[in-house]
């Protein structure tokens, strides 16, 4: 991996929210302490 390949946090963070496969999931997973189940998350898209 070389610099230009690196992301930093907040880039990796800001693509996860819109991502719109991820950003359902992310969203429940940062509102639960658990996180959601794996029922939950099936029904959000093909991808997961």
């Amino acid at each position: 991996m070389t610099t230009e390949d690196t992301w930093s946090v907040s880039e990796i963070q800001k693509a996860q929210m819109e991502d719109p496969d991820i950003r359902p999931i992310l969203e429940k997973k940062l509102k639960l302490a658990d996180g959601p189940s794996w029922q939950e998350i099936t029904p959000e898209s093909p991808a997961t």
